[in-house]
């Protein structure tokens, strides 16, 4: 897509990088100033962001396509008179969003409300997504479904190299990660599976409290955290574990098991709204009710204790991640943006 278009992509700065790079043909400009505090850092980009919206409409732009966060507002449909895609890639309500970031939460969900009212073209990152921007559907808007993909290079089948442990791999935070469910399901499964480790791959604010749930269970000497990993690191810790554990309370689309599915990995996770896009129960994984910890911990044993299971919901996964290749989301997502193009300018370019 690239090689057909000129893409310039708006970031933000962070201390130490550069102001501009080109990567794989597409030019990144990190703006806004940078700095440590995150609270700093979203409200100068966001500034930012704003105020190339503002003046985009007279460079030679054909098309915005704005990233729609409650926590980094853009006004563009305000802004510019630009076409415009808007991209949604998590989801928060309002409750939740309380919850986690008090009163100013949700304030932000609101100002979001407000732009999702105002853009005519949308695209959801996952099912879940999607049923939720159809709340804000209005008579004219257009809701696209293009799921993200995962790096095919790194993230595959790397023969049957099974070693005895759990795989938890992502942001460690309390609200939405589940990671305290994890836990104790895992610490109920000691009995059953005593030669199973439980691996943790991550960084993030509810490490130490982690740790100290951790120790209170008194399972210290099972359960490995092992810090930020990416790359072939990361592929690595999926090739080699026995199951992959997606304790979610909630997500907006689950990556990481996508992630664990190429790597012939069945994944284990509870029924809601964002993992069961990423899970096929029963089919590339297992998903148990909400909250319910002890059917989780039968889940985790069951995976451990029945190789043919393994087998067969290990093969299934890597078939269905398959689709999601960032090749076929470059695809789709061209395809729309001409479409919207054809739609506003009358056949006008990207």
């Amino acid at each position: 897509m690239v090689a057909r278009h000129e893409v310039t992509v708006v970031t933000a700065a962070w201390p130490g990088g550069p102001r501009e790079e080109t990567i794989d043909g597409v030019r990144y400009l990190h703006m806004g100033r940078p700095r440590k505090g995150e609270g700093l850092s979203r409200a100068g980009f966001t500034w930012t962001m704003n105020q190339v919206c503002r003046r985009a409409s007279k460079s030679t732009t054909d098309l915005l396509v704005v990233d729609i966060s409650p926590f980094t507002p853009c006004f563009a449909p305000w802004l510019s008179s630009l076409p415009q895609v808007g991209v949604v890639q998590s989801w928060i309500d309002p409750q939740s969003a309380r919850q986690k970031h008090g009163k100013a939460g949700p304030r932000a969900v609101k100002l979001r409300d407000a732009t999702l009212r105002r853009c005519k073209y949308l695209i959801a990152v996952s099912p879940t997504i999607e049923e939720e921007l159809g709340r804000y559907r209005q008579e004219r808007t257009e809701i696209r479904l293009i799921p993200y993909g995962f790096d095919t290079g790194v993230f595959s089948y790397n023969g049957k190299c099974e070693k005895p442990y759990f795989l938890s791999l992502g942001r460690i935070e309390e609200f939405t990660k589940g990671l305290d469910l994890l836990i104790e399901a895992y610490s109920r499964t000691r009995e059953r599976l005593p030669d199973m480790k439980l691996v943790i791959a991550g960084r993030g604010s509810f490490e130490a409290g982690l740790r100290s749930l951790v120790g209170a269970r008194g399972i210290s000497d099972a359960v490995e955290f092992v810090g930020w990993v990416e790359g072939e690191a990361k592929a690595k810790l999926m090739q080699e574990c026995t199951a992959f554990c997606f304790p979610s309370r909630r997500e907006s689309w689950g990556m990481a098991a996508v992630e664990a599915a190429a790597c012939e990995k069945p994944v284990i996770g509870f029924d809601v709204p964002g993992v069961r896009d990423a899970v096929r129960n029963g089919e590339t994984g297992i998903l148990v009710p909400a909250e319910d910890v002890e059917a989780y911990a039968q889940a985790m044993v069951q995976v451990v204790e029945d190789a043919e299971l393994r087998r067969r919901l290990g093969e299934a996964g890597r078939q269905w991640a398959s689709q999601f290749t960032w090749d076929e989301t470059a695809r789709k997502q061209e395809e729309f943006y001409q479409h919207v193009l054809e739609q506003e300018s009358g056949g006008r370019k990207a």
